[in-house]
């Protein structure tokens, strides 16, 4: 099996980056959902599904990491994840979606209906001047706070990053050739 089978000419299976962090690929603008970049993404996970989802190493396939919702249409981004789960949904495989930044709680009026649906969020206290002043009390109530938030929603929910960490200044944290604040 060969990874290449999964990427577009950008090398990337979401072109147009869905966050304009480097970790989609390119950082800068976001134009993911421009032109036919949904369907090209589409047709990466659908090969994903093909290749892997068979695999007994395989429980779940995210359909696209840490799209930006508010820079995005999140009616485009719901749209995507619905088409994505029927895509998937009877591949033996937990779908996955991120949070689009928009919160835990914001998606239990979404995706009624729909088995197998898995929310991925993200946990970090360390990319805002403010997080990086909290005291270590601080820190932990936020995230007990963070933690009870997954609690309260009403879908299999997982923290599919997260950091303990106080600072940024691990090198390329905040993205390649950035620096810490």
């Amino acid at each position: 099996m060969h990874a290449k089978r999964y990427f577009n000419s950008d090398k990337t299976l979401a072109p147009g980056s869905q966050n304009g962090f480097d970790n989609s690929g390119r950082r800068g603008d976001i134009d993911w959902t421009q032109g036919d970049t949904i369907s090209v993404t589409h047709q990466a996970l659908n090969q994903i599904r093909d290749d892997l989802a068979g695999h007994s190493a395989v429980a779940a396939i995210e359909l696209v990491n840490e799209p930006m919702g508010p820079s995005l249409d999140m009616d485009t981004v719901r749209q995507f994840y619905m088409d994505g789960w029927g895509d998937l949904q009877d591949s033996n495989v937990a779908v996955t979606f991120h949070d689009a930044f928009e919160g835990v709680n914001s998606w239990n009026d979404w995706g009624s209906g729909m088995w197998a649906l898995l929310l991925d969020t993200h946990h970090y206290e360390v990319f805002s001047s403010g997080e990086l002043a909290m005291s270590p009390s601080d820190h932990i109530s936020t995230a007990c706070g963070f933690g009870g938030s997954m609690t309260a929603n009403n879908k299999w929910t997982i923290a599919g990053e997260w950091s303990g960490a106080f600072t940024d200044c691990a090198k390329w944290l905040n993205g390649r050739g950035v620096g810490a604040r």
